[in-house]
């Protein structure tokens, strides 16, 4: 997809989570200062923890490491609003518009299998291991098996 489609850098993390970065929105938002849309984050962190873990990454800022934010969807959008921006209403529309438009364009993998989007049909299909694979999987290895689950 290009910038024209969609305006914002939402990046895909090592989770496999779609997430924007504060500095990303504070600048959208209009703020002068990334520190100032901070601000709001931390003043509702308990609303944004609903949502899922607040992500905080050390990254390089102005001659000082500073914590940078990475907002799931759930939790950009709630920030944004809470913003009290003068487009705080329409920059939550676009950013709802440029996630949904990614996650339509992601390909069907486990992790969409594992929380259950597909129907019971199509699960049917998943691979299974059985125990005479774990049997003979210890048996090769020459490890002894242990009495817990194989994982």
């Amino acid at each position: 997809m290009s910038a024209q489609i969609i305006p914002f850098r939402i990046e895909q993390k090592s989770d496999g989570e779609l997430r924007i970065s504060d500095t990303e929105l504070s600048e959208r938002l209009g703020y002068a200062e990334v520190r100032n849309f901070r601000k709001v984050i931390r003043k509702n962190a308990d609303d944004l923890r609903e949502f899922g873990l607040l992500r905080q990454i050390d990254a390089k800022g102005r001659g000082r490491s500073e914590r940078v934010y990475w907002l799931n969807r759930a939790q950009a959008i709630h920030a944004v609003y809470r913003s009290d921006t003068a487009d705080a209403g329409k920059i939550a529309v676009s950013l709802t518009k440029a996630f949904d438009a990614l996650i339509g364009s992601q390909p069907v993998t486990k992790d969409l299998l594992r929380l259950s989007i597909l129907s019971p049909e199509v699960r049917v299909w998943e691979k299974r291991f059985e125990r005479p694979f774990f049997d003979n999987l210890h048996r090769v290895l020459g490890v002894a098996r242990s009495s817990r689950n194989n994982h």
